[in-house]
């Protein structure tokens, strides 16, 4: 039997790394706020249901208590909001956001040069408020909660 030196202890210890440089990181054992994150949910499931469903009520009085009720639980119990989440739901108003239904989209370019690097997505809201995103400069853009794939080791 080979002896192990003190270098080949201390491995073990260090991030679990595999041979293409990727860190191997184990799932959470649990989430925190849990119950608070599936509340949120399902007020916002909730909402969105009641928005598609009922077409009767041009106001959308109910599906906009359900969306008020989610913003003040979800600063009550500080819990934050996924950039997805939060780009579906108007702030002034407190409406879902879904297209042809409670908002209107379109792509503008009201630069001079009319590239396609300046364009720009406008969701218009019911209430006027407009959101802003400019789309033309990196088409294939994530935020990084939404990015897909393994946490890379920078060499």
């Amino acid at each position: 039997m080979a002896k192990l030196n003190k270098k080949d202890k201390s491995q073990g210890k260090g991030p679990n790394v595999n041979e293409h440089g990727v860190i191997l990181v184990p799932p959470p054992k649990s989430v925190p706020n849990k119950e608070h994150m599936q509340r949120l949910n399902y007020l916002f499931q909730l909402s969105t249901f009641h928005t598609m469903a009922n077409d009767q009520d041009q106001n959308r009085s109910l599906s906009r208590m359900y969306i008020r009720n989610l913003d003040l639980i979800q600063k009550k119990t500080k819990s934050a909001l996924t950039p997805s989440f939060k780009r579906q739901i108007c702030k002034s108003c407190h409406r879902v956001l879904i297209p042809t239904k409670t908002m209107t989209q379109q792509i503008i370019n009201e630069s001079k040069q009319k590239t396609a690097r300046n364009d720009v997505l406008v969701l218009s809201c019911e209430c006027g408020v407009r959101k802003r995103f400019p789309v033309g400069l990196n088409p294939g853009y994530q935020p990084h909660v939404e990015r897909v794939g393994p946490i890379y080791m920078s060499k």
